[in-house]
């Protein structure tokens, strides 16, 4: 069932306004009716079953049914993801949202081929992008989009354990190293630009991360992101 977020201002005895660009996939790209029934996920954490009952020429009222159990699809690791080409960084943004992140950080790194000058305005894109990933998912939560952040700047002692995705370190096993972390610790896990991490980088890395190669090939950015974050899904939902 299609789902959608919306703020707590938008429910009013027991009533649902959606507006903006939710009201446009609603009316003209589901082509919902009068009747139909639909997800709302409240940013406050709570999930209702609603039915469509009216609409007017910029929004639509929903009543609520009846409030839904709430299941924790919500993966408790943070992505540091270095800044990447546009397309690319934007499919990390949806794919890590579908996975179920908590948190992405906008990393910027020594080979960012990217330099972003108005972060608000891109900010709004990427909220937009796990928004949509997270209603597609039927997540109960949206990823938080933090402040750009360079490497130092990292808060590396709010996490349990720190990862960092690191080609040439062929001496650790991936699957031995994530079967040590718990399910409910906090995971921050770094990924490189497309040229990799600086070697200095690398060296500061060392003392506040474990680095660990995600296997004998050479992944793009991207690839490294999506495939790390999906070996710690798969061995925590097992």
């Amino acid at each position: 069932m299609q789902r959608y977020f919306i703020k707590d201002e938008q429910i009013n005895d027991l009533l649902v306004t959606i507006s903006g660009s939710d009201f446009h996939h609603i009316k003209n790209v589901m082509r919902f009716k009068v009747g139909t029934n639909v997800t709302v996920v409240s940013y406050s954490g709570k999930t209702f079953l609603t039915e469509l009952i009216t609409f007017d020429k910029s929004t639509v009222t929903l009543k609520i049914v009846e409030e839904l159990a709430v299941i924790n699809n919500t993966l408790n690791i943070t992505l540091a993801q270095a800044l990447i080409k546009r397309e690319k960084f934007e499919l990390v943004l949806q794919k890590a949202s579908e996975l179920g992140v908590k948190e992405i950080i906008p990393l910027e790194t020594k080979h960012s081929i990217i330099k972003i000058d108005n972060f608000d305005k891109k900010k709004l894109r990427y909220e937009t992008i796990v928004k949509e990933a997270a209603e597609q998912s039927e997540r109960n939560t949206v990823p938080k989009i933090s402040e750009i952040s360079d490497i130092k700047s990292l808060p590396f002692e709010d996490y349990d354990f720190v990862l960092t995705a690191y080609a040439r370190n062929e001496q650790v096993s991936l699957l031995e190293e994530l079967k040590q972390i718990p399910s409910n610790k906090s995971v921050l896990l770094l990924i490189g630009p497309e040229g990799g991490f600086d070697p200095l980088e690398i060296e500061f890395l060392e003392s506040k991360s474990k680095l660990i190669s995600l296997g004998n090939t050479i992944l793009r950015s991207e690839t490294a992101a999506i495939y790390l974050i999906s070996a710690i899904r798969l061995i925590w939902e097992n």
